[in-house]
């Protein structure tokens, strides 16, 4: 009975990665970029709520490409926690990011539910609800034709979203896959049709990693993400090794856009600090020093019999 169960299970855990697999066909979606997005997964997927397995929040600021003019900058807080049955959890994801004159809001609390079997393997299936707020201060701007329209009519509007996922690890591994915005709206208040700028379309990611114990004192975790629109998706490739499970230190690689050195310090059992700087690859290279990431995550323990797990993801 249990192998039908976990069979029937695994067919739907196919069957919703087929299903967001054509959509991510069919259409197209923007994105806010983290390099450290294996220690903050709730930003990309509802579905990992849950799986530190105690009340974990997380704080992440992201500034890229330090001294260009009016370069992104991104800033976040995570909380997530499993239920007492564990077969439910519950997240909440605060976001702001700005460029330019632009800049967006967004509040989103997920809910997940659960099924754990015999290997502690967890198959965590999730949803998510989107507000977000988009802003742009055309009016801050000086352009050269004053007479342009373009630049009458400064742009705040409230959108709703959904989004879904599907998270299945264990103590060594992880899966999943998601797609956080499942509406395309058009940003646009003047009633004209959408370009290709005014848009908020489909996005989609997915990632992956492995624990490999190198020996007593030495953990290697290498990691993939495959994320992006239709047309054009962003690979990153990282490797990070452990020391005597307390610092962290790996390099990580975006296609042709970045390579980025990672730190994580396991402060306490509950406390771990994060640190990358990304180096710029092409041309953008002459213009900006770099980008510079920093997470904070606390993990608290209510009792003394709950193991913290997975440790390293």
């Amino acid at each position: 009975m249990k192998n039908i169960k976990y069979s029937f299970f695994r067919n739907v855990f196919l069957m919703v990665v087929l299903t967001i697999s054509i959509n991510i066909i069919s259409h197209a979606q923007e994105q806010n970029m983290f390099t450290q997005y294996m220690f903050n997964g709730l930003a990309i997927n509802p579905a990992y709520a849950g799986s530190h397995e105690t009340l974990s929040l997380t704080a992440h600021v992201r500034s890229q490409w330090v001294s260009f003019p009016g370069s992104p900058n991104t800033q976040s807080f995570s909380a997530h926690t499993p239920l007492r049955k564990d077969r439910v959890a519950l997240g909440l994801q605060v976001m702001h990011s700005s460029i330019g004159v632009t800049s967006n809001t967004s509040i989103a609390p997920s809910y997940a539910f659960r099924l754990h079997f015999n290997n502690n393997a967890v198959l965590s299936m999730g949803l998510q609800v989107m507000i977000t707020n988009y802003r742009t201060n055309f009016s801050e701007l000086s352009p050269e034709d004053k007479s342009d329209v373009a630049f009458e009519k400064d742009v705040d509007r409230w959108l709703p979203n959904f989004g879904t996922g599907v998270y299945y690890y264990t103590k060594k591994y992880y899966v999943g896959a998601s797609m956080p915005l499942l509406l395309k709206s058009d940003i646009n208040t003047d009633g004209s049709k959408a370009d290709k700028n005014s848009e908020i379309r489909y996005l989609y990611s997915f990632v992956g990693g492995y624990v490999i114990q190198a020996s007593d004192q030495i953990v290697v975790k290498p990691n993939v993400m495959v994320s992006g629109e239709a047309g054009r998706a962003i690979f990153d490739l990282n490797t990070n090794v452990y020391f005597d499970g307390t610092i962290g230190a790996g390099l990580s690689y975006r296609w042709k856009e970045s390579v980025a050195l990672l730190l994580e310090v396991i402060i306490t059992d509950g406390l771990r600090f994060g640190y990358s700087y990304d180096y710029i690859l092409g041309n953008l290279n002459k213009a900006t020093s770099g980008s510079h990431e920093v997470m904070l995550n606390y993990r608290f323990s209510f009792t003394q019999d709950r193991i913290v797990s997975p440790r390293y993801f």
